[in-house]
């Protein structure tokens, strides 16, 4: 059932609410926080054949699971960071798997870029239009 009094955002009740990933701290470590780390923790070494391989398949991770997130409550942000994380794991693999040479510091700017931009598309658009998106 939506809630929403005029001229406010619409938001979901309980039950709808219960199948984001963000409700769930366990989903949220695994399908954000556990790629994250690893991310982190391969970038650091500095080995580019590590990073070709934990790069895109934790970005993949964290942008099918805002898809499906997405999908199944209508969650905001997950609309706007899906395509983001999904972008940047076609990224890291391209550069990482020597595709595409995007520069001496592109683990860092895809890194640093990703990471910042889903944290401004993670506040700015639940700003704007609520937590979920009415069905």
């Amino acid at each position: 059932m939506l809630v929403a009094a005029p001229g406010e955002p619409v938001t979901r009740t309980a039950p709808e609410r219960t199948s984001d990933v963000m409700s769930s701290k366990v989903r949220l470590i695994v399908v954000y926080v556990l790629p994250g780390i690893a991310i982190y923790a391969t970038g650091t070494l500095g080995d580019r054949e590590i990073d070709a391989i934990v790069w895109p398949l934790a970005l993949l991770i964290m942008g099918v699971a805002c898809v499906a997130n997405a999908r199944r409550c209508g969650r905001v942000h997950c609309f706007f960071t899906a395509p983001l994380f999904l972008l940047a794991a076609l990224l890291s693999a391209l550069h990482g798997w020597r595709v595409v040479d995007l520069g001496p510091r592109a683990w860092e700017l895809i890194g640093y870029g990703t990471f910042a931009l889903a944290f401004v598309l993670y506040f700015v658009p639940e700003a704007i239009w609520g937590k979920y998106f009415q069905r």
